[in-house]
């Protein structure tokens, strides 16, 4: 009887592992798409940031 309880809390503990695996890979794949958006804008920054220094000069002169 004893055998069988530790096997349960065993498969437990494993399932409970493979679960936070799957949360960490989730949580990694969020983090990457979040990464490849920052990349995208990053590529646009220059332009943004060409667009307020013209802007800046208008209002100062």
């Amino acid at each position: 009887m004893n055998f069988k309880k530790l096997v349960l809390i065993k498969i437990s503990f494993l399932t409970a592992r493979e679960a936070s695996a799957f949360n960490f890979f989730i949580i990694l794949l969020i983090l990457h798409n979040y990464l490849k958006l920052f990349e995208e804008y990053e590529n646009y920054f220059p332009e943004i940031r060409k667009n307020c220094l013209r802007f800046n000069s208008a209002i100062i002169t």
